[in-house]
């Protein structure tokens, strides 16, 4: 961080660095002091920018912490991956050729992902200020939406080359695929470890082919 106190404004510093510092400086007051404890005020300060400057590209908290959650994670010796259940991936780049192989894949991603402490801290302060107050909802619930369309892309990949029933309930399957995930995260405070992600694609699996 800078130790002129002055914040820094476009004309002197590139938007691009501005932009970087900026989701730099959300992810490490995330981390440091949680999501209730982030203010746009202590990112502008922590960032060195003007306050305007964190308002330019981001019109609310939420909105910010989410950017920040996906691109900015927790450095170190082994950060979280880039996966494909990010936003600027699909489900065209999960095919292991099965749909077992295609579950699991995603739920390793997508809980080796939340387990860095950048997007864990960021998922659950949003979840709960989205039940507080309804009008800052939008990014996580955007996120999650995007999750969860995205395992019904494999699932009905299966259907279509008949892995599975054409009458399979996809919508509660996906449910019960994302499911483990949220409940850990939410009630139990941490994600599942990435290695469970083939256990719990192969009790879903389990279910369904029960179902026929």
């Amino acid at each position: 961080m800078s130790t002129n106190s002055t914040p820094r404004t476009g004309g002197r510093l590139r938007n691009e660095e501005a932009h970087r510092s900026v989701l730099e400086a959300t992810a490490a007051l995330l981390v440091e002091n949680g999501y209730g404890a982030l203010t746009i005020e202590g990112v502008a300060k922590r960032a060195n920018v003007a306050k305007s400057t964190v308002y330019r590209w981001w019109k609310s908290k939420p909105e910010l912490v989410m950017d920040a959650s996906v691109h900015v994670p927790t450095p170190g010796p082994d950060p979280a991956p880039e996966t494909a259940v990010d936003p600027a991936s699909g489900a065209a780049e999960i095919d292991t050729g099965s749909l077992a192989g295609d579950l699991a894949a995603f739920l390793a991603d997508l809980y080796g992902a939340a387990a860095d402490p950048v997007r864990a801290r960021a998922l659950t302060g949003l979840a709960a200020e989205a039940q507080l107050d309804p009008g800052s909802a939008a990014p996580f619930r955007d996120w999650a939406r995007t999750r969860r369309e995205l395992v019904l892309v494999l699932l009905a990949r299966a259907v279509a080359r008949e892995e599975i029933p054409a009458a399979t309930d996809v919508e509660s399957a996906a449910d019960l695929v994302l499911g483990p995930f949220w409940y850990r995260l939410l009630v139990m405070g941490a994600p599942p470890a990435r290695a469970e992600g083939a256990a719990h694609a192969a009790a879903v699996l389990h279910g369904i082919a029960a179902g026929k």
